[in-house]
Order: structure tokens, then C-alpha cells, then sequence
């Protein structure tokens, strides 16, 4: 059987792995499955990686923690991040002023000196952002999303403007502007569901259901939200997926 000459070229396989990686900082969930999924079809050979990292988009979490095709190793970064997804909320009671101050000394530091602003300034920012709303430094808080505004304007990446809406609608509702949250918070969850980027979508639908229950009193919003925090975990099966992810965490790192 002939080879197809482009599973040989060099360039094509740089600039299928470089369009890869491009379709990931835009959020563009989606794309990266096509394209994957098209490789015979396009003559071209993607990295193993990819397929671990597709299963960890589109919310196969069951299947990374119980998996023999990938070593413990390969996949321990997408468990502990599905893990930390889970938890989010609840990290950061009690903990936000050393949070913040590891923000400002170190984590904004380091994304400069390693040059990835692109891909990391705006959802460092939003975490210092919640994380003003936690220490009730609302000022800053607002200040914050002022200046994140701008960058999204400026980078309007699927996930980052479905998350900056979301943050936004916390602080609507905060502010009293029930109508205008939960408008914002629907457009927010709507973006993250077109960028097919599932672990986003649990984490700060974590975030809005821990904040409606913790301080926002809107009974009626925290019970919508309560229920779809309910209807996704049972859907990406959560609990089966903690349980096993914590037994081989525990295996893995103790």
C-alpha cells in the first residue's frame, strides 16, 4: 500500500499540530474533534496526546480515571483538574487572602517571564476576580472586570468570553440587577456550551451554584441552578468519576 505523502511531510505535520493547538486557545472545541477525527481523510497523523485530551473536553470523566490505553502518568494532569473542577468552590473558603496573594506575587509574574499571556492572562484574571468576591473586596472586584472587558474585547476566545460573562453575572446579581445577571449568565453558559469545552461548563456552573447557595440570596435562581448542577452530574456521572479519580490519586500520590 502506498504511503500518503503528507503522513511524511514535516510541514504539514507542524502546521496540522500548530492549527490544533490554535483551535484550542480560540476554544474551539469542535474543530479539534473534526479535525481528529478526520485524519485519515486529511492525510495526517496528530499526536497520541490529543485523543486523551479530546476525552477530557468533551466530559468523558469515568473513562480517564478507569483507562489502560493511557498510563497513570499521562493522564494524572486531566484528573487532578477534573478533580479541582469539582471542588473550585469550596478551595478557596477560608483560603482567598493567601490566594490573592499568590496571584499577585507569583502567578501573574510567571506568565509573563514564560510568555503566555495569550493563553493564560484572562483566566488568571477571572480567578483573582472571584477571588475578590470571596474577600468582599468588591471594588477591586469591579475594577477587575473593567479592565478584563478590555482584553476579551481584544481576544474574544469562546471560553473566555463565556466565562467573563459569567463572573460578570455575579457581580449583576450582587449589584442587585437580578434581570441583568441572569441574562449574563445565560449567555455565558451558552457560549461555553457552542466552545464544546465541558470541563469549563462544570466548573463554573460549580461557581454559580456554591455562589447562589453561599452569598446570594436568590431562592429561586439557586434552585435553577441546584438542578442543573444536579441534571449535569448525573449526565457526565460525577460521582462514579470522584470516587474512582480520588482511588487512584490516592494510589498515584501517597
Amino acid at each position: 500500500m502506498t504511503v500518503v505523502p503528507s503522513l511524511l511531510d514535516a510541514e504539514v505535520n507542524t502546521y496540522v499540530n500548530k492549527m490544533f493547538r490554535r483551535y484550542h486557545l480560540l476554544g474551539q472545541g469542535e474543530s479539534m474533534q473534526v479535525l481528529f477525527d478526520q485524519q485519515k481523510v486529511l492525510g495526517i497523523e496528530l499526536d497520541p496526546f490529543y485523543e486523551l485530551y479530546l476525552q477530557f473536553i468533551t466530559g468523558e470523566f469515568v473513562w480517564l480515571a478507569e483507562t489502560n490505553e493511557f498510563s497513570v502518568e499521562d493522564r494524572l494532569y486531566f484528573l487532578l483538574v477534573t478533580y479541582f473542577y469539582i471542588l473550585f468552590p469550596y478551595t478557596m473558603t477560608g483560603r482567598v487572602e493567601k490566594a490573592l496573594e499568590r496571584l499577585a506575587s507569583t502567578t501573574h509574574q510567571t506568565v509573563t517571564e514564560l510568555g503566555i499571556e495569550e493563553g493564560f492572562a484572562i483566566p488568571v484574571a477571572l480567578t483573582e476576580t472571584v477571588a475578590y468576591f470571596v474577600a468582599g473586596q468588591f471594588d477591586r472586584m469591579e475594577e477587575s472586570l473593567n479592565r478584563i472587558g478590555a482584553m476579551v474585547e481584544s481576544s474574544p476566545y469562546l471560553r473566555e468570553s463565556g466565562n467573563y460573562r459569567l463572573v460578570c453575572g455575579l457581580w449583576e446579581l450582587h449589584e442587585g440587577r437580578k434581570d441583568a445577571g441572569k441574562a449574563l449568565l445565560d449567555e455565558g453558559f451558552a457560549v461555553l456550551r457552542q466552545s464544546k469545552f465541558v470541563p469549563q461548563n462544570l466548573m463554573y456552573l460549580r461557581l454559580i451554584h456554591f455562589f447562589l447557595e453561599q452569598y446570594l440570596d436568590m431562592p429561586d435562581l439557586y434552585r435553577e441552578y441546584k438542578a442543573l448542577w444536579k441534571e449535569m452530574s448525573t449526565r457526565y456521572n460525577f460521582e462514579v468519576a470522584a470516587q474512582k479519580m480520588r482511588e487512584v490519586l490516592r494510589q498515584t500520590l501517597l
